[in-house]
Order: C-alpha cells, then sequence, then structure tokens
C-alpha cells in the first residue's frame, strides 16, 4: 500500500510540474523570473558541466546577475561573441553568472556539433570552458525570438528581469551600473515590430496614417519601431499613390549613403567587390559600427551615435537618376547639420586590389563543359562561365563574406578580357586560397591604384550636434 502511495505521489507531483512547464508565457524587463530548473547543463566537451546541474534553479543562483545569451549552432554572429562573455565572466567573478542558452536544438545535436567542430578545428575551445551551455525549450516560452537570434537577458540578483536585447548592451560598464544599484537603459530586440508594407513616416505617426505622396524622413536610431542591427525596403511600389519608396531603418551613416548612391556606380564594370567609398574625416567613427570607420568595443552606445533613419518616397515619374540627386542633397543637409560632414561623388586615384593576368596565354576560354558542383578530394569546385567581371564577381562573392579574406577591400578587374570566360574554381576562405586557385589560369590578385568615381565623406566634427 505505502509503495501504491508512492507512486501516486510522484505522478502528482510530474503532473504539477508538466503543469507548470505548459502554463509559463513570455516575460519581459520588469518581471520577475519564473523560478525555474535550468535543464541540461553541459560543458565545452559536451559533458556535464561542474558546479552547476539541470536540476539547478535560477534562485540557487541568487544574488547574481544572471546573463543568459540566447544562440544556436548555426548562428556565427553568437559564437563569435562567446570569447566576450568569458572576458566579462572573468572580470567580474562570482558577482555574474553567464550561461548560454540554447532553446532551439537538443542536448544530442549540440554534442554532435561539439564533435564536428573539434574534428576539424582540432581543439574543443569553440566554447569557452567557464561558460556553461544550457539546453531547454522551456526558455523559448519565456523569451521567444522576436525575428534574430543572439539576444540577451539579465536577471538581477532578486530575480527581476532587467533587460533584454540585443548582445551589445552586454559590457562592462553597463554591468558596473547595474551592480551600483543604478539604473540602466538598453536597446531592445525588435526585429518584427518594423512593417515593411507600411512607410515609415506612417508608422511613426508623421502624417497621421495618411497615404504619402512625396516625402524625405529623418529620424536617430530608434530599436522601438525595428530591428536595432538595422531593416528596410528597396522600390516598393504603391501603385494606388503612385510613388516608389526606399527605407533604410536603424543603419549606419556611411551605409545609408551608399545605399542611396550606389547605382551611381553601376555602369563601372572594372569593380568586382568592395564599397568605393574615400573618407576625408578626423574621427570616421561617427559612420559606423564596424571596420573601416570603427574598431574599437562595440556596445548600445555605439549603436545610438552612428544608426539613423532615412526614407525617401517619390512619384513614380521621378527617373531613378533624380532620386538619386534628392537623396543626396536631402543627406547633405541632415548630416552636415547634426553631424558635420557631407557626401560628393569625385573621381579619385584610390589604394586597391587588381586582378590582373600574369601571361599572354588564354587560359580562361576553356573548353571543357564542367559539371555546376564537382567535388575533387573532398573539395568543392564551382564552374563559372560569362563576361570577365561577372565570373569574378560570383567567385568572390559565392566564397567569403563582409569577414572574409578581402573585406572592405575595393577590387577591379585589370585583365581586360573580353571573350567569355569558362572556368572551375574551388571555395576559398584566405586571401592565399583565392590566389592559388586564380594561378591556375594565370591570374593574380595584387596590391595597386585605380582612378575610379567614388563616394567622398568629408567633413571635420568628431561627434554629432544631438541624439
Amino acid at each position: 500500500m505505502k509503495s501504491k502511495f508512492l507512486v501516486l505521489g510522484a505522478i502528482l507531483i510530474a503532473c504539477l510540474y508538466t503543469n507548470a512547464q505548459q502554463s509559463l508565457t513570455e516575460v519581459d524587463a520588469g518581471s520577475m523570473m519564473p523560478d525555474i530548473e535550468l535543464g541540461t547543463v553541459l560543458n565545452h566537451k559536451g559533458e556535464a558541466y561542474n558546479g552547476i546541474t539541470g536540476k539547478t534553479k535560477i534562485s540557487d543562483l541568487k544574488g547574481k546577475l544572471l546573463i543568459l545569451d540566447f544562440w544556436t549552432t548555426n548562428c556565427s554572429a553568437c559564437i563569435e561573441g562567446f570569447p566576450h562573455g568569458a572576458e566579462l565572466q572573468k572580470k567580474f567573478g562570482d558577482k555574474i553568472q553567464f550561461l548560454l542558452v540554447n532553446a532551439d536544438e537538443s542536448p544530442e545535436s549540440i554534442k554532435k556539433w561539439l564533435e564536428i567542430l573539434k574534428k576539424n578545428k582540432g581543439h574543443d575551445e569553440t566554447v569557452p570552458s567557464s561558460l556553461p551551455m544550457v539546453i531547454n525549450p522551456v526558455f523559448k516560452k519565456l523569451f521567444p525570438s522576436r525575428g534574430e537570434i543572439g539576444y540577451h537577458v539579465w536577471i538581477d540578483g532578486k530575480g527581476m528581469i532587467r533587460l533584454r536585447g540585443i548582445n551589445q548592451n552586454t559590457h562592462s560598464k553597463k554591468i558596473e551600473e547595474l551592480l551600483a544599484g543604478k539604473e540602466i537603459s538598453f536597446v531592445p530586440d525588435n526585429a518584427r515590430l518594423y512593417k515593411p508594407e507600411v512607410a515609415y513616416a506612417v508608422s511613426a505617426n508623421a502624417n497621421g496614417g495618411k497615404s504619402v505622396k512625396f516625402n524625405s524622413n529623418f529620424s536617430v536610431f530608434d530599436p522601438n519601431i525595428a530591428s536595432a542591427y538595422g531593416t528596410g525596403v528597396t522600390n516598393e511600389i504603391d501603385s494606388i499613390a503612385g510613388t516608389r519608396r526606399n527605407s533604410t531603418i536603424n543603419i549606419d551613416a556611411a551605409e545609408i549613403y551608399w545605399y542611396f548612391l550606389r547605382d551611381t556606380f553601376k555602369g563601372n564594370k572594372k569593380i568586382i567587390a568592395g564599397k568605393n567609398i574615400v573618407v576625408d574625416m578626423p574621427d570616421p567613427s561617427i559612420l559606423g559600427v564596424y571596420p573601416p570607420y570603427y574598431n574599437g568595443e562595440i556596445t548600445d552606445e555605439t549603436y545610438r551615435k552612428t544608426k539613423y533613419s532615412y526614407e525617401q518616397i517619390v512619384p513614380l515619374s521621378v527617373s531613378e537618376a533624380d532620386q538619386r540627386k534628392m537623396a543626396l542633397e536631402d543627406l547633405n543637409k541632415y548630416f552636415s547639420t547634426v553631424a558635420g560632414f557631407a557626401g560628393a561623388i569625385e573621381k579619385r586615384s584610390v589604394p586597391c586590389l587588381k586582378i590582373v593576368r600574369t601571361s599572354t596565354v588564354d587560359k580562361l576560354k576553356d573548353t571543357n563543359k564542367y559539371k555546376q558542383v564537382t567535388m575533387i578530394e573532398g573539395k568543392a569546385f564551382v564552374r563559372y562561365e560569362g563576361p570577365a567581371h561577372e565570373v569574378f564577381y560570383n567567385f568572390l562573392w559565392n566564397t567569403t563574406s563582409h569577414r572574409g579574406a578581402f573585406a572592405n577591400k575595393l577590387i577591379v578587374d585589370e585583365t581586360q578580357y573580353d571573350g567569355t570566360v569558362n572556368i572551375r574554381l574551388p571555395y576559398c576562405n584566405s586571401a592565399e586560397e583565392y590566389r592559388a586557385a586564380l594561378r591556375k589560369y594565370d591570374l593574380d590578385i595584387v596590391p595597386g591604384v585605380a582612378t575610379v568615381e567614388v563616394l567622398v565623406l568629408k567633413g571635420n566634427k568628431t561627434e554629432r550636434t544631438f541624439f
């Protein structure tokens, strides 16, 4: 009889626990954190973490600032941020506790991911040993994604949720402020709030919700209407209003200029990759949060100083050339006033990388009909066919990213090759791999100088007048 009561009691407790888990709903800054168990907790090797277990509750960590770092194995930006978390954990010690929260994948899939990483990299240091990985889908109920992964949640020592927002909120200054008992500001993660089908001017109630016919609208950084990482709309046609709209929301100042003026350079087939932007300013950090403009620690304060929103709505009768001219006038009026700089299109000789031929032998018109993708000794080779500038562009685009081998470099085609190119090239990850692949076709990438039209951003201020 006693054993039956024990079994019934265990079942009742399990049912109550399950119902409690199912009743959990989304919480936000200002709410108390539910006292849940962490779930599966793994270390950097995929083994049980020493000191914090799956049975550990939020209340067991009372007195510490908990920083929940939400991530997935396919979020490269999240993983690149792990070392920063480890640095902060080391700096603040027992005062804080970082938890790498994965609410989307299973413990088994994460262990498999760690095995693959170790095999490919030869080490198991991708995840810092000081940061426990918490795998529990319950966290997704409490803090569902708002459009982008990589967000952070702060829970203070009393169990109050103090912050939910972009990971750039997490830095030493803000942690010190919270630990000192100060109120903190933060940038929320609100990617899903932005409605691309609605003009920003209407979303911001600038025109009382009426259809906008002709408009130039500026705003400072506003994460409460769209993603803090930036979003926008390209050539949105409103056939009823007869307008064309371009919107850049929460974008770096330099990137707004480039977005609206990039088609100015479309006809120059020599330019293969990169942005032909020249900066004539004592401190270009007011132009953007990433190199080549800014090389320091990126925080939420950096976002507030460098990001803006600009929307242009014009009648369909306005040509794209005139639209670009209007945009340049708008941008110069605004940024010369608030930040002391302006843009202009000029022809200049600028440093670049050149794709050149190293011989007069024509190896670019291969007669072989290669498959689109071929595996050779475990490496993928892609067939490229077409005009030289298109082939070189596609090769660079397919095999690198903005963090890749030629990030922020202007690359021009100096081959003067007029025929149709038909070559097979591998995926590459470094500058030397690119060069080695091209040398098989008597091509190379070398430093040089090119005289081309560029967007010049000039100014003498080092900060903007107001926020």
